[in-house]
């Protein structure tokens, strides 16, 4: 028979208190019925152990602990990444309410297969990613595997690399820096927005784009409150203007309220229980309207009120609010 298991770890010098897990199914065998059950082969799942993929190079910096394979141009890259590592990191650092960890943990990926292996993320069109995962022990949420990666083969057919880079590396800092006020129920617009905000990956282009993809009207911030982005299934372009969609709103929000007032709202998923959650689905459960109970029914409902106590407005007023500046500014 087949029987799940993890591996729990830590990393030395990867942070006081940070957990890293890795999902495998085992495969078990005996003589007979009297003998013990053994081990006869497993295979890993998710989140596989770094060191099989041969990302066991280690570097630290003051910031920093860097995984990565070794090859003909490791020092040359690996000196980039030192340098734009530690000025993501002090660039985000002038953001004074933005709560920054002693350290983080990177991994320069050299190929696609391993980038999306090691992530589970198609490594085509991501530069790069963060993983953070929650686990529910007692009535708290804890986080574990914390670390960002960096795929190398997808930057390299990029025409401003270096440039490039250092974006994809302050964007994927800014979802570690909010992974411990992040829940798997905060909306991916809120998640990804405010690391396009903070990285300044919106400009006059972008607001072009997505105003010439005429996909403006059917981008909504309720529509994106429901889960992964649509555009994680129907292409990079999409995917695109959604990215920027979500950067805009955030923009927009922070503009309007300020910094800290928008964290406020990002931080808010992270306060909300288990026992939260459950009361919000029996109320959706016991309403009898269309709106059936299901995750992406109860992420939209929670998302519309924290935004009703936070800024002041459902999900729809904020959203064509955000419209309207978009035009505006175009």
């Amino acid at each position: 028979p087949d029987v799940s298991a993890f591996m729990d770890y830590s990393i030395d010098g990867a942070g006081d208190g940070e957990r890293f897990r890795s999902d495998l199914n085992c495969s078990l065998v005996r003589e007979d019925a009297s003998s013990p059950w053994l081990v006869d082969g497993w295979k890993f799942t998710r989140n596989p152990p770094f060191w099989l993929l041969g990302l066991t190079a280690r570097h630290q910096t003051d910031h920093f602990l860097i995984f990565y394979r070794k090859g003909p141009t490791t020092k040359r890259i690996l000196d980039i990444s030192c340098r734009q590592l530690e000025r993501a990191y002090s660039e985000l650092q002038r953001h004074s309410q933005l709560e920054l960890g002693d350290r983080y943990l990177a991994f320069l990926v050299d190929e696609g297969d391993d980038f999306e292996t090691i992530t589970g993320m198609a490594g085509i069109h991501l530069q790069g990613a963060a993983s953070s995962s929650y686990k529910l022990e007692g009535s708290e949420f804890t986080v574990f595997n914390r670390a960002m990666f960096i795929n190398d083969e997808s930057l390299r057919q990029h025409t401003w690399w270096g440039e490039a880079r250092q974006k994809t590396i302050t964007h994927e800092l800014v979802h570690l820096i909010l992974s411990g006020d992040t829940r798997q129920f905060t909306p991916t617009w809120l998640v990804e927005g405010a690391a396009v905000h903070l990285t300044n990956q919106i400009d006059t282009r972008t607001r072009w784009a997505l105003l010439r993809s005429g996909h403006l009207d059917s981008i909504s911030l309720s529509k994106l409150s429901r889960g992964q982005f649509p555009g994680h299934k129907r292409g990079a372009q999409e995917l695109g203007l959604e990215y920027h969609y979500s950067g805009e709103a955030v923009r927009y929000l922070v503009k309007q309220h300020g910094l800290s007032q928008f964290l406020a709202f990002y931080r808010s998923f992270a306060a909300v229980s288990p026992a939260d959650l459950d009361a919000l689905w029996r109320q959706l459960s016991a309403s009898g309207g269309q709106e059936k109970a299901t995750p992406a029914a109860v992420m939209h409902e929670l998302t519309n009120k924290l935004s009703k106590i936070h800024l002041k407005g459902d999900l729809d007023e904020i959203d064509r609010r955000v419209k309207a500046a978009i035009r505006k500014k175009k």
